[in-house]
């Protein structure tokens, strides 16, 4: 009679081997689609505070070219393709507006906006914004016939009806003030 070998219950060191060979090919390759989902998610964050920044600061500046007057208080709109200066009211603490003198200026990047540290206290916020993708500014004059478009708005002038904010890809042209 010949003896058969017995059949030990368990595997091999080769089984546990590539088990474990495997389960670290399968661990990495999910470590990469976390690390790749992680990357995904970080740029829609990134190219989302960018888009949303772009639209906040599209409608401040609507809100403050709307809101621009002239006064005895504030200096008269003055303006060329690179750079606007008027007075607007600017949205203030506890929902109240107050006057502000705006300085816009366009700037190929990203949009920025800040409030000028230099007004002295009895005069009204100085807040220069720099709009992102805006190449030029031009000026709607409808106080003369033939109305049309100008490059620059010199000092003095009533308001023009409208500022045209030029892009290489559209033009976003904003009424001034609030007119029926």
């Amino acid at each position: 009679m010949s003896r058969q070998p017995t059949a030990y219950p368990g595997s091999t060191l080769i089984e546990l081997i590539v088990a474990m060979t495997v389960g670290a090919i399968v661990m990495l390759g999910t470590r990469q689609l976390f690390e790749q989902l992680s990357r995904s998610a970080r740029s829609v964050a990134q190219y989302t505070a960018i888009t949303s920044g772009q639209s906040n600061a599209e409608q401040l500046v609507r809100e403050l070219v709307r809101r621009a007057e002239v006064g005895l208080e504030l200096p008269p709109f003055e303006g060329t393709t690179r750079e606007m200066h008027f007075g607007s009211w600017c949205d203030a603490v506890g929902g109240w507006t107050e006057r502000c003198l705006v300085h816009l200026s366009p700037n190929a990047e990203a949009t920025e906006w800040t409030f000028a540290e230099d007004t002295p206290e009895d005069s009204p916020h100085a807040l220069r914004v720099k709009l992102g993708g805006v190449q030029r500014f031009i000026y709607y004059d409808a106080s003369n016939e033939p109305r049309t478009w100008k490059v620059s708005w010199p000092r003095g002038n009533p308001l023009p009806l409208a500022v045209a904010l030029v892009r290489a890809s559209d033009t976003l042209i904003l009424r001034i003030g609030y007119r029926g």
